[in-house]
């Protein structure tokens, strides 16, 4: 084995290669369940190892997806999007702005409590912000909004309600 070989065999693997070195180990099988290719020969075309192989056979349900890195998987996909964020990406990027202007709590769910409380402040309804928020239940909801003296004061002028003491 020359070098160029053994220094290409130990890179990181791609997609492709993972998908393609599964395929050609479970689809050439005859009916006996053997496979025309032996492990060996696939590990010298893809240029992998044997236990990478079988790692990637365990995981294998015949999409490229199942042989992803769960660090590279979208934790969850929101039903309405229409792009899969990479929630690492946005956790690094998260982490850049707060190191940058030295902000403690900077995060997407501190954003969420800004949002609720803004939207209410400037007059949004509690049932609006509910369904923005994607909440069931009004309590949940009322936990987003912070409380602010000029805010209850004003919707105190305007409603003749104190908010501390409803429910």
């Amino acid at each position: 084995m020359n070098s160029i070989t053994q220094t290409l065999r130990y890179l990181p693997h791609d997609l492709k290669t993972c998908f393609f070195a599964c395929k050609t180990y479970l689809v050439n099988k005859d009916k006996t369940g053997k496979s025309h290719w032996t492990i060996k020969d696939i590990c010298r075309k893809y240029h992998i190892s044997k236990a990478s192989l079988m790692r990637w056979i365990k995981k294998f349900d015949g999409t490229k997806e199942s042989l992803l890195d769960a660090s590279k998987k979208p934790k969850s996909i929101h039903p309405k999007a229409k792009s899969h964020i990479n929630v690492g990406a946005l956790e690094r990027m998260f982490a850049r702005i707060r190191k940058k202007y030295n902000l403690k709590n900077f995060s997407p769910h501190r954003l969420r409590h800004t949002l609720s409380t803004n939207l209410y402040a400037n007059g949004g309804d509690l049932l609006f912000i509910m369904s923005i928020m994607g909440h069931t239940n009004m309590n949940t909801t009322k936990r987003y909004i912070h409380e602010n003296k000029e805010l209850n004061l004003k919707l105190y002028d305007k409603y003749k309600i104190n908010i501390k003491k409803s429910p």
